[in-house]
C-alpha cells in the first residue's frame, strides 16, 4: 500500500483515503499513489487505480481560460509565464464575476484601467497614447466580445508597451 506524500499546509476541500483511512488532503494540485480514492467535500468521490492525479487550482483554471482567449479571440500565442504573473498581479479581482471583466463601453472603466494599471502599476506617464493603446487592445480583443477578461487586457497592454520587466 503506497504512503501518502507530505502535503503542503493550507485548508482545501479535498480528502484522501487509503485502505479505509481518511486524512485531509492539503495539496489539491498533485496527489500521487496507487489505489487512490479522492473524496471531495461535496461528497463526490473518484477512484483512481494507478498513476498520477492532477487537480488544477482555480487560478490555474483561469490562466488556462485566459490563454485560450488569447489564442482564439486575439490570435496571440501567449507567454504563459508572463500571463501567470499578470493574472497573479490582478489579485482577487479575477475571482469576482463583475471585476474579472473590463467594460469597454464604459469610459470611467477605461479611465480606471489607465490610471490604476498603466500609470500606477506600469509606471507610464499620462498621455493620450495610453487611451489609444487601451482602445487598440479592445479592438484586438473585439469590441463585440462580451467578456473581455481583465487579465487578458492587462497582458496585452504589458506586451503593447514592452513592460515585461515590471513582472520579472
Amino acid at each position: 500500500m503506497p504512503k501518502a506524500r507530505a502535503a503542503l499546509p493550507g485548508p482545501f476541500p479535498f480528502r484522501r483515503a487509503f485502505a479505509g483511512r481518511t486524512a485531509p488532503c492539503t495539496n489539491p494540485l498533485a496527489v500521487v499513489g496507487n489505489n487512490l480514492k479522492l473524496s471531495y467535500a461535496s461528497g463526490e468521490s473518484r477512484r483512481f487505480l494507478t498513476g498520477r492525479v492532477l487537480l488544477m487550482s482555480k487560478r490555474n483554471e483561469l490562466i488556462a481560460k485566459y490563454a485560450e482567449d488569447l489564442k482564439s479571440k486575439c490570435k496571440i500565442t501567449p507567454d504563459m509565464g508572463l500571463l501567470e504573473k499578470v493574472t497573479i498581479g490582478c489579485g482577487p479581482a479575477i475571482y469576482s464575476a463583475d471585476s474579472e471583466t473590463v467594460a469597454a463601453s464604459d469610459a470611467s472603466e477605461l479611465e480606471t484601467v489607465k490610471k490604476n494599471f498603466l500609470i500606477k502599476k506600469l509606471g507610464l506617464p499620462d498621455s493620450p497614447k495610453l487611451m489609444e493603446a487601451i482602445n487598440a487592445v479592445i479592438d484586438t480583443y473585439g469590441r463585440s466580445e462580451r467578456n473581455k477578461y481583465r487579465a487578458v487586457v492587462y497582458y496585452m497592454l504589458v506586451k503593447h508597451f514592452g513592460k515585461e520587466k515590471v513582472y520579472a
